[in-house]
């Protein structure tokens, strides 16, 4: 299993692009994407690093989380790799949606905002 993360190709109104962590290899030629919620001007971002340049505001912030995102992920895979010998993706994305950020869900739920989204994807 791999955790990368990638700047969507979209341009938003303000300059900005999505930051996007894509998990692969639970499945052949299956991705699972998750919003991060991180936005950042391109020449901003480090795509050989997968990190945010420290000429963007809250770089710091930024990259401490999508390494919290990283480790949490790799922590629920081993998890559910222990439980069960055989892991797909359809079962991994709900653990993913149940427990990535279920404190940020929780703090939201008052506004009916999901704070990420995991999104099927196929390569």
């Amino acid at each position: 299993m791999t955790v990368n993360f990638y700047l969507d190709s979209k341009i938003l109104s303000d300059g900005t692009k999505k930051v996007y962590c894509y998990v692969r290899g639970i499945e052949p030629k299956k991705k699972t994407m998750i919003d991060t919620k991180i936005k950042v001007k391109p020449d901003n971002w480090n795509a050989k690093k997968q990190e945010v340049k420290r000429s963007e505001n809250l770089y710091s912030q930024m990259n401490i989380h999508l390494n919290q995102i990283r480790e949490k992920i790799e922590r629920l895979f081993l998890e559910e790799l222990s439980a069960h010998n055989n892991i797909t993706k359809n079962n991994f994305d709900r653990v993913l949606n149940e427990n990535l950020f279920k404190d940020e869900i929780k703090n939201n739920s008052k506004s009916n905002e999901q704070s990420f989204s995991v999104q099927e994807g196929y390569e």
